[in-house]
């Protein structure tokens, strides 16, 4: 019997996972490069981490309490027109998602799985977000909804390819579970700076705001 512990004790020491299962590193979901179990996070590597959950809370933000009041006050757009605009987008962000998820599982380049996603789409969403507050000149209402319908679709695309594998990235930042919640706790912590204290929707707040991106006469 004690013969069959040590057999068991050493083909549970010679596991390896497969190459498709998420690897406990600390850089960036590269399964050739781990981190040792006893080696804890410096802090500059969980502030870096935090960072990446800012973006997605606050221009979430920024859209459901504005967009609405962007899209019929100065882009001019009848309501019946935002509305699909807002529900296209929200339904393919629905479909994004997972599907991004999907796409990740099956990544693996020599950059790792993750790094590739995050970084490539960084500059999308920004691009399409900039576009999504941009009045175009000299278009009709219709050309205007084709406009704001398919910026909007793809800023929400971009955001799932790089808030999906964000957050996938915490399993591979440490073997050690408490770093990983250590981790774990500076993120939340950023998501809620990311939220604003108090947002004073009414008229006069709004106006401010558009007038502060030069989108008012």
């Amino acid at each position: 019997m004690a013969g069959g512990g040590e057999e068991e004790e050493s083909l549970l020491a010679s596991y390896s996972a497969p190459p498709d299962r998420p690897q406990a590193n600390g850089t960036f979901g590269h399964p050739q490069r781990r981190t040792r179990p006893g080696k804890p996070l410096s802090v500059v590597s969980k502030v870096c981490f935090a960072l990446g959950g800012m973006p997605y809370q606050m221009t979430n933000n920024v859209i459901g309490f504005f967009i609405s009041i962007f899209l019929l006050e100065v882009a001019q757009i009848r309501p019946g027109y935002a509305s699909v605009i807002l529900f296209g987008g929200r339904a393919w962000d629905a479909i994004t998602d997972p599907l991004v998820g999907f796409l990740v599982s099956k990544t693996n380049t020599r950059w790792g799985k993750l790094r590739p996603w995050i970084i490539f789409s960084a500059p999308f969403g920004v691009a399409s977000y900039f576009f999504l507050w941009y009045v175009p000149g000299d278009f009709s209402e219709e050309a205007r909804l084709g406009w704001y319908f398919l910026m909007y679709c793809l800023f929400e695309a971009a955001l799932s390819c790089f808030h999906v594998p964000y957050t996938a990235l915490t399993i591979y930042l440490s073997a050690d579970p408490k770093e990983r919640d250590s981790a774990t706790a500076y993120s939340k912590f950023s998501t809620c700076k990311g939220q604003p204290r108090s947002w004073d929707t009414d008229k006069n707040a709004a106006e401010k705001m558009l007038k502060r991106f030069a989108l008012m006469n």
